[in-house]
């Protein structure tokens, strides 16, 4: 986990594109209310949370096709979009995941995965999901295609173990709710197999992962 954490932080000050695009929330904690303009196109009200924002810069698409090209033409294939307010109102990400997946892209959109107020903690967990969905979608298809009809045959039946130990439906299933699930299952198993009801005795289970070259 840590590796891949530093991995995250590399990527992130490395492969960073930035976009022209800010909204800011029209009211303020340290001022008066500020009046809602009416029949104005750069105020949305229907956010996340209810507030009413202002819209500053819109993506510009030709702009967000320039660079995604060069992301292209280095040979990267899964992106992530993450803007600042996102968490309130996700129209912009969504604009250039659209985009971006026209292209060609697989991608991960911040605002679907981790809609926080932190932006830095949401961009890093939707690096970290760009970096693992496309290999964990492989590695579900491939299981997929040795049943008869594939994965559609299972239905809502195919599970996989998430990171909080819950289930999730296969076709749900990303690397995100992948990343810890090792761990989880780990948690789970150990509880099942050795706790006593009756003795009611805590446990203390040691996970001694090995690591892939």
């Amino acid at each position: 986990m840590t590796r891949l954490l530093r991995w995250v932080r590399s990527v992130r000050a490395i492969l960073t594109h930035q976009i022209d695009e800010r909204i800011t929330p029209l009211q303020s904690l340290v001022s008066p209310p500020v009046p809602v303009p009416k029949d104005d196109d750069n105020i949305v009200t229907e956010t996340k949370t209810g507030e009413t924002v202002r819209i500053l810069s819109r993506p510009d698409p030709a702009e967000v096709k320039k660079k995604l090209q060069a992301l292209w033409d280095k040979g990267i294939k899964s992106i992530a979009v993450a803007f600042v307010h996102s968490y309130l109102w996700s129209e912009h990400e969504d604009q250039v995941a659209s985009i971006a997946r026209e292209m060609g892209f697989e991608v991960s959109v911040s605002a679907k995965l981790q809609p926080m107020i932190k932006l830095v903690s949401r961009a890093n967990s939707a690096i970290a999901d760009a970096y693992l969905t496309p290999v964990t979608r492989r590695y579900i298809e491939g299981f997929g295609a040795g049943f008869e009809g594939g994965l559609e045959a299972f239905g809502t039946k195919l599970l996989f173990m998430q990171s909080d130990g819950g289930l999730c439906a296969w076709d749900s299933f990303s690397g995100l709710r992948a990343i810890l699930s090792g761990p989880a299952g780990g948690v789970v198993g150990y509880s099942k197999t050795c706790y006593d009801e009756k003795l009611g005795s805590a446990l203390v289970a040691v996970d001694m992962g090995g690591e892939y070259r």
